[in-house]
């Protein structure tokens, strides 16, 4: 009962901590996007919910497992989300980037527990666990990757290669350890990646106790 609590409010407490960590002067324009990314997420959800026939069926092969959950649990509804908002936003560059992470979290706190709940019984603890905690480490990473890049200036080809290539993995990473654990690979081949993930993502964020930057 508990780890089922966790699967469902990890996201939405994660959204209420990273509101309250702004300053109270400058963090009422994020109600906005909050709501905007809450209100996509509904609008998927319905989609997934009136066409169930559309579902895809996971299989033994790796590989077109891990492309539909990238597909169609990360970049359709993260990406495109966030890059129809970004692209209509008037608002200056670092104040989009800003928004990533509230609008994708607001997002996945209405889209996740249908992702997880949708499962056949008994719920498995990498569906309640490792799952909503890959999709937060996901977010994590690439906020701060965002604004890192946006607010500097890297001169060295080879560092923004590099840090591009990690931001690949980080965005494939939950959907090659679903895939992993959908496959029935060793338990070890996707909890260790997947705690080191999840390590890395704090790391990044509890020394200042906050992702804004």
């Amino acid at each position: 009962m508990i780890v089922t609590l966790f699967s469902l409010f990890l996201l939405p407490i994660s959204v209420l901590i990273f509101y309250l960590q702004n300053d109270k002067s400058n963090r009422e324009h994020f109600l906005l996007v909050i709501f905007l990314g809450a209100f996509a997420g509904s609008l998927f959800l319905t989609y997934k919910i009136l066409f169930p026939a559309l579902a895809f069926t996971f299989t033994t092969n790796f590989l077109m497992n891990f492309l539909y959950l990238l597909f169609m649990q990360v970049i359709l509804p993260i990406f495109v989300p966030y890059l129809i908002l970004y692209i209509f936003s008037k608002d200056t560059i670092k104040d989009k980037v800003s928004y990533f992470f509230p609008f994708t979290a607001s997002f996945y706190a209405v889209f996740l527990p249908y992702l997880v709940l949708e499962a056949e019984k008994p719920y498995t603890g990498f569906l309640l666990f490792i799952k909503p905690l890959l999709i937060l480490s996901l977010l994590i990473f690439t906020h701060i990757w965002l604004y890192k890049y946006t607010s500097s200036n890297v001169k060295s080809m080879s560092i923004a290669i590099t840090n591009f290539v990690f931001l690949i993995i980080a965005i494939c990473m939950p959907s090659i350890m679903e895939a992993i654990w959908i496959t029935n690979f060793s338990f070890f081949t996707w909890l260790i990646p997947s705690l080191i993930f999840f390590i890395l993502a704090a790391i990044l964020i509890i020394p200042k106790s906050t992702i804004r930057d």
